[in-house]
């Protein structure tokens, strides 16, 4: 197995960097949002497990894809933010988190297939965290003399 690192890369129509890449741009394509559903009980005793979705949120450190021969991965390695304390909804409904508070070191990665991507704007009130804005999604296609050397599929 071989793997090849990437600064950018374009999946489903978008573009995202590493966080190295955003910090000399002035664009932020490294914000990046999971939704999963997740089974949550009471505790080992509960008969009435509660199925629900759970939103995960962070930034990507690393873009790797996994050349197996026969077939190719892409997944990206991300910084999480911890869930049960980096993560707040305010009184008008939105969606802050703490960058800084990281949790899920030990599952760091996902197929970059299932990132939904987000952007990250420092909150005015508590520079501590920042808003989650969703962006409004672009159609990029990959061209062969890409300037910011992006991997496509």
């Amino acid at each position: 197995m071989d793997v090849i690192k990437f600064p950018g890369y374009i999946i489903n129509g978008c573009r995202y960097h590493t966080k190295d890449w955003d910090n000399s741009r002035v664009s932020q394509n490294s914000g990046v949002s999971l939704v999963v559903t997740t089974m949550h009980v009471t505790s080992y005793k509960d008969k009435n497990p509660v199925f629900t979705d759970m939103s995960y949120y962070g930034v990507i450190i690393e873009i790797w894809q996994l050349d197996y021969n026969m077939f190719k991965i892409s997944v990206f390695k991300y910084d999480w933010v911890d869930n049960t304390k980096g993560i707040r909804v305010d009184e008008l409904g939105f969606t802050l988190v703490e960058l800084g508070r990281i949790g899920h070191k030990d599952d760091p990665f996902i197929l970059a297939s299932q990132a939904k991507q987000v952007f990250y704007v420092q909150d005015q009130l508590d520079p501590r965290w920042s808003v989650v804005l969703e962006p409004p999604q672009k159609q990029y296609s990959c061209e062969k003399d890409d300037e910011f050397n992006d991997f496509c599929i």
